[in-house]
Parts: C-alpha cells; structure tokens; sequence
C-alpha cells in the first residue's frame, strides 16, 4: 500500500543482492549495502526463489511471498528482503541482471533516515502483504513507473479476508458513482496513531484531536464479493485510490467495522479469529493479515506505453480459507464473482 518516486544518486547495493558489508554497520544508512554475490547468498535466503510474473529489459514482477520486507532496514541488512532474494528469483525470458546503477540509494527524501531503499524500488508492499511488486531495471522505467504510482494513473486490485460483513452505511461511505455496480468509496482519512508507533487511524478517529494535523486523504473503492454467515467472514476486492501507510487495513478495521482475518494490529485477530477458526477448523488460521496484491495495470515504461496486465492469484494460505468458505466459489476468476451489496 506504499509508494515512493526514484531519484539518481547514492551508494549502490551489490547488483546482485546477497548480505550486507559489515563495515556498513558503523557508516551511515546510505552505506548499508548488501555484498554482490554469485548465486549463494539471496538463494539461501529462507525460501523458495521469488516467482516471477513478467519480466523484460525495463522491469520485473514478482509475486512477493509474506515475510519478506521490500528493501533492507534495522534488524534485515543481512537477509529477509526482495533485495536479497532478487538473484534467486525465476529466470524467465526477459532475465538480466537488475544494474549497480538502479541498486543506488535512492536520494529522495522518504521519511525513513534508518532504511536503505535502492532506485529499483518504486512502490511497497508491507510485510505480509503477498501479490504484484513491480521493480525498476532502468533510469527511464524508474521515472515511469514512480510517476505512475505518484499520480495514481497505476491501477492496483487487492484482495482481502475481513471478519465480518463491512458496513457501508458508516460515515465516510457512499456508493461509487463511477463503478455503478454496487461497489462503495470509502473517502476517510489516514492518520498515525499517537499512542500506537509505526501505526495508523482512519475515521473519526482521525479527523479530531491532535492526530488530526497528520492526517492524509485517503480513498478506496471496495466490492464485496462472499459472505460467509457461519464463521463471519467475507471477501472483498479494494482498489485503493490513494496510497496510504497501511490504507486498506484502517479502511476495513475503522471504517467498514470489518477487519482483515489475522490483522492483530487493527482488531482481525482474538475473538474475531477464533470465530472464523471454531467455523472452518484448521483451514481457518491465519498467520498474517490477509491481504493480496492480486491486480496491477499500468502502461509500460516505454515510448509507446502499452497497457501492462500484471496477476497473481491467490497465495496459499488465503485461498486455502476462501475455498473452506466459500466451496462453489472459483478462486482462479474474479471478474466471474459477483458484487454483493455492503450492508449492516
């Protein structure tokens, strides 16, 4: 749900991924930057390589397993990132070797002083968080591609499992007018959690008091897809407009009273998850909140700009709760699921 633009400039990562030079530990963040290597280091990295959506001269997709941050930070300069997975990932067609120039420290100023965040990088996904992550291979697909995402031109389709059946009849909800086929906006603000650090507020909650001088706008479009009555959960699809810290997690838990299953942060684990757990049995536990880039359309990074169509379905473990849900519904089709209306 995050996004940054790319800027030239700074020491560069090995473009190969791997460790991180120890020296890098008594130097400043920028100088924190994992070792090249020759095939060991990212494929030891706990985990099968990353699988590969699509890939050419320009860029690269992966579907990004859970578990994995984006780009190295405090306790990750070693391993646990995309970046030291990079050299493993699949080998399609289009494979070349991501350049020492796009593994630069970005310059831009994110707000993170302690996190090493390489050009290549131009969008985020939070840790658990699965699906579409696209990386820059080249200076023109970097600003391409940050553009995009900074002008909300880049199309992006999550899928999520939320405890209980969202409620659109709360402030900040209306029907979206442009969709007109019972999807809802949400339109509520995003603003950190005072009390809470590395956390964040939507609704009410964030337009009074003194987190209201943080808050942000922000918008998603959410269809409900399936209800399940006996263990409370649904599905949903969230097209997010805006791309706020942590977005769909407040929009869903603050906003439509219906947390993502597994989401301990904003009210998805606890009774909520035990509910879904006592209904389903074992194919009902969620180790993460469930959530799943599952759609990302954008124009390709080149003179022509050509739609690009980027999927990934459902991870394991979501579908394996989908499917004890919801057994007639086909997981691998969402443009044949229907659109339910949200409701109290």
């Amino acid at each position: 749900q995050r996004q940054g633009q790319g800027a030239a400039g700074g020491a560069a990562l090995g473009a190969q991924g791997g460790g991180v030079d120890k020296h890098a530990r008594r130097k400043r963040k920028r100088d924190k930057r994992p070792r090249s290597g020759d095939g060991g280091a990212a494929g030891e990295d706990k985990g099968a390589a990353l699988h590969v959506v699509y890939e050419d001269e320009a860029l690269v997709a992966i579907n990004k397993p859970s578990g994995l941050l984006c780009h190295p930070s405090p306790g990750y300069w070693e391993s646990g990132t995309v970046m030291h997975a990079l050299e493993g990932r699949e080998r399609l067609e289009g494979f070349s070797a991501i350049s020492e120039e796009m593994m630069a420290h970005r310059q831009s100023y994110t707000g993170e002083a302690d996190s090493f965040i390489p050009r290549c990088v131009v969008h985020r996904l939070d840790k658990g968080t699965t699906g579409i992550m696209v990386l820059a291979k080249s200076p023109k697909a970097e600003q391409a591609l940050a553009d995009a995402f900074r002008r909300h031109t880049a199309r992006k389709t999550y899928l999520a499992l939320v405890c209980g059946r969202p409620d659109a009849s709360r402030r900040g909800c209306s029907p979206d007018a442009r969709s007109g086929d019972g999807a809802v906006l949400v339109n509520a603000p995003v603003a950190k959690d005072a009390s809470r650090p590395g956390k964040m507020l939507s609704g009410a909650a964030a337009s009074s008091g003194s987190v209201a001088g943080s808050a942000k706008v922000a918008r998603s479009v959410v269809r409900l897809h399936a209800h399940c009555e006996r263990s409370g959960l649904s599905l949903v699809s969230v097209m997010p407009a805006t791309g706020r810290t942590h977005q769909i997690r407040v929009h869903c838990a603050h906003v439509l009273g219906a947390p993502l299953l597994g989401d301990e942060a904003y009210g998805g684990g606890g009774a909520a998850a035990r509910a879904v757990r006592d209904a389903l049995g074992a194919a009902g536990k969620q180790k993460r909140p469930a959530l799943h880039a599952a759609g990302l359309d954008v124009a390709h990074p080149t003179a022509n700009g050509s739609p690009l169509r980027l999927r990934a379905t459902l991870p394991q473990d979501m579908a394996a709760v989908a499917a004890a849900a919801w057994p007639d519904l086909d997981l691998s089709d969402m443009r044949a699921w229907p659109v339910l209306p949200l409701g109290a």
